[in-house]
């Protein structure tokens, strides 16, 4: 066991009491069974949310930061009875659960049965549902199908940790510093290049808090958990190859060297799904755009319908400004995932590449229906708002721009729109406005918005020429 505990839960001396909590078996089952889950007294009552309302905010959340947070929980739980009973197979479960971030193949198996009667002694019993539910995250967290169930997963391992902590409130001082510190990821501040924008979401890293030197200090551990690298003696298996290459991908950003370990997986099989798209993710990432693309048709023969790449085809077929062939690609997307708004968003974008504003307006329309609720519509609320702007629908086009700037205040593309929707409809002091808050949050569109066309109607007024000629002068 190489995990120590966290120097915050040593020093809060979580260990040394003795269970002061209520339990038994219904309390149990009503951490445990959806039946009985509404009946668990006092609710979040102490950090003034609802269990409800707290499961909406964790699932906005990406989900590698749910998981981390469903783990952290978990630790709490199990460092709690560090000094009352043997804790070594529960932590063991948690090693493997943290390299799971990485990728999810490094866990063996986190399966776990709850005997009957296990659920009665007040420490063994509540152990055994954290373990159940440390099972749950796993499942849950691997699971495509199962994603949405985890937020849940995640409260309802918060209101077990929270029932038997005696120091309730430097747990919950915890947990409320975590949400503030998680909030922004969902909504990021600066724009996202849109080369890398769809593949990146594909495969986004994980935040994680186990680093390269955790990660082969437990691969060499004895933790039953753990999926060992498998070695042959002559030569290393396409398993252990492609995990050699993720670890250079995601701790060392030596995407070169992925990409070599990469290839000697592809030479023992070519048809290998993982090694395939390791190397496409990692010619991408070196800009060989043109050797990716050749490498994401091979992957795509070998599973004409493998989401990721489709993505990467769309992307990288967009980023070479070829819009009609990354159009196909991405029609290909919303035929297989109908309700996923990759596809729609991506031919919506190409459309307005193309000047097709009605067809752009049309797809990407359809991504916010398919998932209005969505932290990042920003982006494409914006975008809806550019091309209303472009038909001259203006009325239109700032509901949306509002929408955009109601979710994420602090994207400068709106406030442009609206600058350039105020300016073509003489409305002089809201237009100067606008152009300021976008110099205010994005310094670098100095020259854009100093040479915008749609500017014609206040370039010759004071209060332009003060806020571009102040500027240029200093």
């Amino acid at each position: 066991m190489i995990l120590k505990k966290p120097q915050m839960l040593e020093s809060l001396g979580i260990s040394e009491k003795k269970p002061n909590y209520k339990w038994n078996s219904w309390i149990a089952l009503g951490y445990i069974a959806d039946d009985f889950f509404d009946e668990i007294p006092d609710r979040l009552k102490d950090i003034g949310i609802e269990s409800s309302e707290l499961r909406n905010k964790i699932n906005q959340l990406p989900l590698n930061t749910q998981y981390a947070i469903g783990l952290a929980i978990t630790e709490w739980i199990f460092w709690r009875f560090e000094k009352l009973q043997d804790i070594t197979d529960e932590i063991e479960r948690v090693e493997s659960a943290w390299a799971g971030l990485i990728n999810i193949n490094y866990i063996k198996s986190l399966e776990y049965e709850m005997k009957e009667d296990d659920d009665k002694e007040p420490i063994k019993g509540a152990i055994e549902v954290a373990k159940d539910f440390l099972n749950d995250l796993y499942l849950y967290y691997k699971d495509p199908e199962d994603h949405k169930y985890l937020a849940s997963i995640v409260v309802r391992q918060l209101l077990l940790a929270r029932h038997l902590m005696f120091n309730k409130k430097e747990f919950l001082s915890w947990f409320e510093e975590v949400m503030e510190r998680v909030a922004t990821i969902s909504a990021p501040k600066e724009q996202i290049l849109w080369r890398n924008e769809l593949f990146m979401q594909s495969c986004d890293e994980p935040e994680t808090k186990t680093d390269n030197e955790f990660l082969n200090a437990l691969i060499k551990t004895d933790n039953k958990y753990i999926n060992q690298d498998p070695h042959n003696p002559e030569k290393e298996t396409v398993e252990a190859l492609n995990k050699k290459s993720l670890i250079e991908i995601f701790h060392k950003k030596n995407y070169q060297k992925a990409l070599e370990y990469t290839q000697l997986a592809l030479e023992s099989d070519n048809t290998n799904i993982e090694a395939l798209y390791n190397q496409v993710y990692c010619l991408s990432m070196l800009n060989k755009i043109e050797e990716a693309l050749i490498c994401n048709e091979q992957l795509l023969q070998v599973n004409p319908t493998h989401y990721k790449a489709l993505v990467a085809k769309g992307n990288m077929l967009f980023y070479q400004k070829k819009y009609k062939e990354a159009i196909e690609a991405y029609k290909i997307l919303t035929e297989i995932k109908p309700d996923d708004i990759a596809g729609w968003q991506g031919m919506g974008v190409c459309y307005s590449w193309l000047g097709d504003y009605e067809k752009a307006i049309f797809y990407n329309k359809k991504a916010v229906e398919i998932d209005p609720d969505n932290s990042a519509n920003y982006t494409i609320l914006s975008n809806l708002g550019s091309h209303l702007n472009n038909l001259g629908q203006y009325e239109e086009a700032l509901l949306y721009l509002n929408q955009s700037i109601a979710i994420n205040d602090e994207y400068y593309h709106p406030y442009y729109c609206k600058a350039c929707i105020f300016s073509k409809t003489n409305r002089l002091e809201e237009a100067i406005s606008m152009i300021k808050k976008v110099l205010e949050l994005d310094p670098s569109e100095f020259e854009l918005l100093k040479n915008e066309t749609d500017f014609k109607n206040i370039r010759n007024s004071e209060a332009f020429k003060q806020i571009f000629n102040k500027k240029t002068n200093k």
